[in-house]
This record gives C-alpha cells, sequence and structure tokens, in this order.
C-alpha cells in the first residue's frame, strides 16, 4: 500500500510518495479514507487503521472472518464494513468499536451503499438478493431478488436513485418506484463507476477506455483513453467554479490526473499528472484536504526535513568531538606502566621461569583455558606462620583466665561430659599420684603410712604424742 499526494504550485504539479506500508500479509482488496483516517482491508480477514497526518498505523480492527469486500465512511462518525462471511458492520470512529452488526445475507457481501441521508443501506450479495437495510432501527426493511449476480450497486449524490452495474449493464433505478427507469449496456465488463454530478457517470468498460454517460438524457458524452491496461478505480475530486477532476488508476501501476470542463464535457480532458507506482493497482482512495490540513502536511515535511538536518549535523558535531579527543590523547604523554616481578623462593638464580607470569607475588600459569594458580609456595609459609601465631595468641589469652576456686563454694561445678569412654589407665595413674602424696617424707618405702581419724582437733593429737613420751621415759628408768 502506498500514500501520494498531488502539490500544486506556481500552475504545476508534482507527485510525492508520502509513505508506503507492508502491514498486511495477504493482499489489499479495498481502502478508504475519512477525515484524516485511511482504512485498507484484504484478504487476511484485518482491517488497518492508518493516521495520515502522521504516517502512522493506529490499530487494527477484526470483525470478520473472511476478505474484506467493502469499505467506505459516511460522514465523520461511522465505517461500514462487509466481507465475505455475509456480515456488514457500522463501526464508529470514537474508539473504533463495532456498534451494529447486520446480518441477513446467506452468501459473500459484494457491495454497499449508504444514502446521504444516513438513513438508508443498500447491499448486494451472491445470494442474488439486494437488501435494503433501516439504519435507524437497524434492521433489513425490504428485499428485492434480482435475476443474476450483481457487481456494484451506489446511490447518486443527492439520493434521488441508485444505479446497479450487472456485468456489461447499468441499470438506473428510482428511489420512488423502486424500478430500472434505464438501462445502458456497454458491450464490455463494467469493472468500476463513479457519479461526476447528480446526472452524468464516469465509466470504465473493457480494458483502458474511459467513457462520460448521461443516464438522464441517455446519451454518451466523451471516450477516451486513459491507461494502457485495464482501468481498477475512478475517483470524482470536486473542485471550485467550472473545474472537474477526476483520477483514475490502472493495472498498469500508473495513477492519473484529469481535468474536466463543465461546459464542455465533449472535449478532451487534460492530464495534469502521472506517477508510476510500479506495482499492481486494485484499488484507490482520494482524500480532498482543506487550507489548514495541507498546512499541517507542508509542516510535517519541513519537520522531517529539520529532524534529517540535525541527525546529520550531530553526527558531524560527534565526529569532531571525538577526533578532538584522540588528537589529545596522543598529545599527551602516556604513563609507563611498572612492573614488578617477584621470584618464588623454589625457583634458583639462573633458572627459567619466564613460561610462568609473576604479578605481585601471584605465578599465573596456564591450566587449560587461562586457569590462574592463586598462592605462591613462599606466600603460603608465611601465610601458615600468621595462623599459628594467631593460634598461638589465642591459646595463651585462654590460660590467662583465672581458675576458679572450688573448696571455697566460689564458681560452679564443671558438668562432666557426655559420650566420652572411661579409661582405666588413666585412672590408676590419678590413684597413685594421690597415694604419693600421702605418704610423708620420713616413710621409708614399704612401711606403711598412718591414716589420721577425720573428726579429732589438732590439740587432742599432741596429748597423745605427750602421753606416749612419758610412758617410754617411766620404761626407761
Amino acid at each position: 500500500m502506498e500514500a501520494i499526494i498531488f502539490f500544486f504550485q506556481d500552475g504545476y504539479f508534482s507527485l510525492e510518495q508520502r509513505f508506503a506500508d507492508h502491514s498486511h500479509t495477504g493482499s489489499i482488496r479495498q481502502v478508504a479514507i475519512g477525515g484524516k483516517y485511511l482504512v485498507s482491508g484484504g484478504t487476511d480477514e484485518h482491517i488497518k487503521v492508518f493516521d495520515l497526518n502522521k504516517h502512522v498505523e493506529v490499530g487494527t480492527l477484526m470483525e470478520h472472518e473472511g476478505t474484506i469486500t467493502y469499505l467506505g465512511f459516511h460522514g465523520n462518525r461511522y465505517l461500514f464494513t462487509a466481507s465475505e462471511d455475509g456480515k456488514i458492520c457500522i463501526i464508529s470512529k470514537k474508539g473504533w468499536k463495532c456498534e451494529k452488526t447486520l446480518r441477513g445475507h446467506k452468501g459473500p457481501v459484494i457491495s454497499v451503499s449508504v444514502h446521504p441521508s444516513g438513513k438508508l443501506a443498500l447491499s448486494l450479495s451472491q445470494d442474488k438478493k439486494l437488501r435494503t437495510w433501516n439504519l435507524i432501527k437497524g434492521r433489513r426493511a425490504y428485499i428485492t431478488h434480482m435475476d443474476r449476480i450483481a457487481d456494484i450497486v451506489k446511490w447518486s449524490p443527492a439520493g434521488t436513485k441508485y444505479v446497479i452495474v450487472k456485468g456489461s449493464c447499468l441499470e438506473v433505478y428510482e428511489v420512488t418506484s423502486c424500478q430500472v427507469v434505464h438501462t445502458i449496456d456497454f458491450k464490455e465488463r463494467v469493472t468500476v463507476f463513479t457519479f461526476m454530478t447528480e446526472d452524468i457517470v464516469a465509466v470504465a468498460a473493457g480494458d483502458k477506455n474511459i467513457c462520460l454517460y448521461d443516464i438522464t438524457n441517455h446519451f454518451e458524452l466523451l471516450q477516451w483513453e486513459a491507461h494502457s491496461l485495464r482501468v481498477k478505480s475512478l475517483c470524482f475530486i470536486p473542485r471550485d467554479g467550472e473545474e472537474i477532476w477526476l483520477a483514475s488508476a490502472s493495472s498498469d501501476g500508473s495513477v492519473k490526473l484529469w481535468k474536466l470542463q463543465m461546459l464542455s464535457l465533449t472535449s478532451e480532458p487534460e492530464l495534469l499528472a502521472e506517477v508510476d507506482t510500479t506495482c499492481r493497482i486494485i484499488c484507490m482512495a482520494v482524500y480532498v484536504s482543506s487550507q489548514n490540513n495541507k498546512e499541517k502536511i507542508e509542516n510535517i515535511i519541513k519537520k522531517e526535513k529539520l529532524e534529517s538536518n540535525e541527525t546529520s549535523e550531530n553526527g558531524v558535531k560527534e565526529g569532531k568531538k571525538k577526533r578532538k579527543a584522540g588528537e589529545n590523547e596522543v598529545s599527551k604523554p602516556k604513563k609507563k606502566k611498572v612492573r614488578i616481578e617477584l621470584v618464588p623462593e623454589n625457583v634458583k638464580s639462573g633458572d627459567n621461569y619466564s613460561e610462568d607470569v609473576k604479578n605481585g607475588g601471584k605465578i599465573k600459569k596456564k591450566l587449560g583455558k587461562n586457569k590462574i594458580q592463586k598462592n605462591s609456595a613462599s606466600q603460603e609459609k608465611i601465610l601458615k606462620k600468621k595462623i599459628a601465631d594467631e593460634f598461638k595468641e589465642k591459646v595463651e589469652s585462654i590460660d590467662n583466665i583465672p581458675k576458679m576456686n572450688l573448696k571455697n563454694g566460689e564458681g560452679v561445678k564443671k558438668k562432666k561430659k557426655k559420650g566420652k569412654i572411661p579409661n582405666k589407665e588413666s585412672d590408676d595413674k590419678v590413684k597413685k599420684e594421690k597415694m604419693k602424696t600421702l605418704v610423708p617424707k620420713d616413710t621409708e618405702s614399704g612401711d606403711r603410712p598412718t591414716k589420721k581419724k577425720k573428726g579429732k582437733s589438732e590439740g587432742l593429737a599432741k596429748k597423745k604424742k605427750l602421753n606416749k613420751v612419758s610412758k617410754k621415759v617411766k620404761m626407761d628408768s
């Protein structure tokens, strides 16, 4: 999908492609423009909404389950959509929500046209039925059976008549009688037609010709060769004064703008501008912007140019800054890095240890994929000494703690450690040491020491000794 803008300045026209988008996964079959919004629908069953002022995609509508066959805005409030699933959806532009779904066709909907008043709508389907819908009540009004499948239905600008295309024929119906007033046979299949005025229509019949026909007086006004291949779309562009503009698009990829004179429609039209899109055109929509919108578009173009210039200027400035920074770095003297290598203790003078890289006392060895050996042998010895010194300090601090006097009742008795197995040899050694302490110094080995009797004071013991001494003296005498 491409968006092309016609610019008119100083009597000359120029065509410029504004943006192109590839958001659809299938071919695009229908496009429509309402206000600043452009909608497109295709075989992927999705309807894409774009903002023409900002050139961005606004969102996606997924109300149908089939190829989109019709898209059309009515005024600035509603969008009408139809597809091969037989449904017609009325979508509000406020929030893009579906307010009503018209059901009734048993086949794919081919074409839809809304009355200028917005009260009625006509729809054609492959079920050979023309349905009239009452849009005020949101239901079908009546059904008209067709003799064959019709291709296009369209109301006139004033809404006094409508035209139905069947193959190569145009059938004109009056609203009052709802009957065919006039039938026009072009003898070649009609691909597209549009109302120029209430009475004059532009018809593309055959491969490359465009015909102007007066449906009220029933005669042909003009026919000319417009394109080299089949004409796929015609759009009428209203103008002030006596001029009429007509835009045409063809399968050959070209879009052309024609100028016609109302007073002399029989004269050949003037080609104002053309552009080759280099693609196969299926559909086209025309948006006539007001003076305010033109100013907005021009402002957007100026902003885009300014942004592009600013980005280029910023890039140049950044490049200059980088160059200056590089020059300053070159001019500054580089500091020499001092590398200190520590030789391990195990290595003697004269040995080759260039394979090991020493940095800060650490030896890096290549083990596998750049693995590093953390500590050398000398560092391990230093660490061991430090650990031993710390352990000694802790032991000394524990020995300096004052012991508790359990005999005088101070402190708390230590609890026996559970889970220890008694050792008989250690117990015997303890008993022997206690016995040694009890034996007096004067006693010889083999004599049994006298045990002190418990419960007697030292005074009684002295009296007994005196009594014994006195007895011995008497015996001697």
